[in-house]
C-alpha cells in the first residue's frame, strides 16, 4: 500500500497522519529508511489481520471534523439554510459552502429556494460518516474538474465532470481580498 492510498484511507489532516506514522514505527510496525522518506511495513505487522492501535486523541480528532459535524448536523435537519447548518456543525460559512457545493455538485444534496431563501436539502442520506470529496483540475480540458467521491457507508466511488465555478477555482499567487489580510474587496 503507497503512502498516498494509506493517506486517503485515514482521512485525517497531514499532521495527524505523521503522528499516526510516529506512533506505528515507534510501536515496531513501520520501518523507515531512505531520503525522501520511504516507509515499509514489518513483516510481524503484514501477518496482522487489523492495523495496529492508535492514541485515542487521534481516532477523536477524525471523528469530530468539520466535515463530520456538517454531516451529522445535515442528517438531523434534513433542511436548513446555512446560518442554521453553521451554527448547528459549529463551523465558519467558508467551510459550509465549500462542503455544500461539492455535495451538490456529486448529488448528494440539492438546494432549494434562492436568493434570501436559498437553502439545501440532503438527497442522499447514506450513513453516519461524512462522503470523502475530492475536487482535481483537469489538465486535459481547461475549465473542468473532476469531483471524486468515496462513500464510507455503502463502499461505492463516483467521478463527476463538473464546469469550474469562479469560486472553485484556486489561482495560485493571488493576493487576497480579505479584510483580514489586508486586501480590498
Amino acid at each position: 500500500m503507497s503512502l498516498k492510498t494509506l493517506f486517503a484511507d485515514a482521512q485525517v489532516h497531514h499532521a495527524i497522519f505523521h503522528e499516526l506514522l510516529d506512533q506505528w514505527s515507534a510501536q515496531g510496525w513501520l520501518v523507515t529508511y531512505s531520503t525522501p522518506l520511504r516507509i515499509r511495513m514489518t513483516d510481524e505487522a503484514r501477518a496482522r489481520s487489523a492495523p495496529p492501535a492508535t492514541l485515542r486523541r487521534v481516532e477523536n480528532r477524525r471523528l469530530n471534523s468539520m466535515r463530520a459535524r456538517m454531516w451529522s448536523a445535515m442528517r438531523v435537519l434534513r433542511a436548513f439554510d446555512l446560518p442554521t447548518l453553521c451554527f448547528a456543525a459549529e463551523v465558519s460559512q467558508g467551510n459550509a459552502r465549500t462542503f455544500l457545493r461539492d455535495l451538490v455538485r456529486v448529488g448528494y444534496a440539492t438546494e432549494i429556494g434562492s436568493g434570501m431563501r436559498a437553502g439545501w436539502k440532503l438527497a442522499k442520506d447514506t450513513g453516519p460518516t461524512h462522503p470523502i470529496i475530492r475536487t482535481i483540475p483537469n489538465r486535459a480540458v481547461k475549465g473542468l474538474l473532476l469531483v471524486e467521491l468515496r462513500d464510507r457507508n455503502t463502499g461505492t466511488q463516483t467521478s463527476v465532470r463538473v464546469r469550474a465555478t469562479r469560486s472553485s477555482r484556486k489561482t495560485a499567487g493571488a493576493p487576497s481580498r480579505r479584510a483580514s489580510d489586508g486586501g480590498v474587496g
